[in-house]
């Protein structure tokens, strides 16, 4: 929404790191996203795809990842897709999600843009895994499993923490204007990983329901005053 907070964090700030690294000689991770593409593809990207980036948003990424390009030799462009994870208290999507169902009998939920869940911890792990390899370059990192709608997530959201008492609804994108509207599209591929044959990343639905199990649940999640338990 601020093109000039988005560029000052994402490019500039970005900037001043890689020539930090530059400067002394050090190894430069940058986190991106899978919306740096325009979303008007009818298949998941690949690294090998061309960028076309649509908001303020994306553009100011896109551009960091220039910036590492022109300035280093030594880079991991990383690319996630719709990242989650977080605390209970933090109130992410799936906290958020499964707050809403304890509330109400009925959710509706976007089902015509797709993208590619990726868990919080499955993607620090995949960085780290990557950067022991030295074999830098441009990377997709998310959870494999297939992409989906919001709405197919919300369901899996719900079944996983076992929530009955709501029914999710299907809606179209239009119901819900967006400032920035967002990519029809952000599904990806870890087509890199997979060549190399270092695609370690599980399906998505693996890491939902570990993630809700062992985070969100066995932390005990405090719903309108209710706790859920594991």
């Amino acid at each position: 929404r601020d093109p000039d907070e988005s560029f000052r964090s994402n490019t500039i700030a970005t900037q001043n790191v890689a020539l930090a690294c530059q400067e002394m000689d050090v190894l430069m991770t940058y986190v991106s996203t899978i919306s740096v593409f325009d979303g008007t593809s009818a298949v998941p990207y690949t690294e090998f795809d061309t960028p076309n980036p649509q908001s303020w948003y994306s553009r100011s990424k896109y551009q960091g990842e220039r910036i590492v390009e022109k300035l280093l030799n030594r880079y991991y462009i990383v690319r996630a897709g719709w990242m989650f994870g977080g605390g209970p208290e933090d109130k992410k999507f799936v906290a958020k999600i499964m707050e809403l169902a304890m509330q109400r009998d009925k959710l509706t939920v976007v089902d015509d843009k797709f993208g590619s869940p990726t868990y919080t911890h499955d993607i620090g792990t995949g960085i780290i895994n990557i950067g022991e390899t030295g074999l830098y370059g441009t990377y997709h990192m998310v959870n494999t499993g297939g992409y989906c709608s919001r709405y197919e997530f919300s369901k899996q959201i719900l079944e996983f923490a076992g929530i009955t008492t709501c029914e999710v609804e299907p809606v179209n994108s239009a119901r819900f204007p967006l400032a920035a509207p967002r990519p029809r599209m952000e599904a990806a591929i870890n087509y890199n990983l997979e060549l190399r044959g270092m695609n370690w990343m599980r399906p998505w639905q693996a890491a939902l329901e570990d993630y809700i199990q062992s985070v969100l649940l066995g932390n005990r999640v405090s719903v309108n005053g209710h706790q859920t338990v594991r």
